[in-house]
């Protein structure tokens, strides 16, 4: 990806005029004349098919607490891939990006889980479970951001505001104290 140089040297990835949306260039033309490019890769077999839509065994592990308050990572896993097949362009986002999103938001609600349990101070100190949610926090949303980027600039159809996967992100459950 190209970026932009900066006063330091280098270039800035990400840096410039952020690229116009597909389903924007096709409802709006292209003023240059150029092109538009649309990805298309060609479809799977059917058995590939099966192994990217299961959960990989390595996700699929209990945790010591919480499993049976907090969403499995094969809810958060299917939940996923549904939202990804519903946008139209599920072929281009890799089967390890998701992956990562699902363990990073487990990891994520795993933490917080023990946050509420424990409290946040331990003592004087800060409970490390802080920091951890804090680092799978901002892992989650780097791989989130990165799987909206290829939807949003890939994608053929306009989003609405309306969908479930973004609802479960954004609403917190309730985690009773033991």
């Amino acid at each position: 990806m190209a970026g932009v140089k900066g006063k330091s040297g280098g270039y800035r990835p990400g840096a410039g005029r952020p690229k116009k949306a597909l389903n924007d260039k096709i409802l709006e033309g292209n003023p240059g004349g150029r092109d538009i490019k649309v990805v298309k890769f060609e479809s799977k077999s059917s058995q590939d098919k099966k192994q990217t839509e299961q959960l990989p065994e390595y996700l699929d592990v209990k945790s010591l607490d919480g499993d049976d308050i907090l969403p499995t990572a094969g809810e958060i896993y299917k939940a996923l891939t549904d939202f990804i097949n519903r946008s139209g362009c599920p072929e281009i986002i890799s089967p390890m990006l998701i992956e990562d999103f699902v363990n990073f938001r487990r990891a994520y609600l795993e933490c917080e889980h023990k946050i509420r349990i424990e409290g946040r101070l331990l003592g004087k100190n800060t409970s490390p479970y802080v920091g951890m949610a804090l680092d799978y926090q901002k892992a989650m949303n780097t791989a989130w951001n990165q799987i909206w980027m290829i939807i949003s600039q890939n994608c053929e159809k306009k989003y609405d505001n309306k969908n479930d996967f973004l609802k479960m992100l954004t609403e917190k459950k309730r985690v009773n104290s033991r």
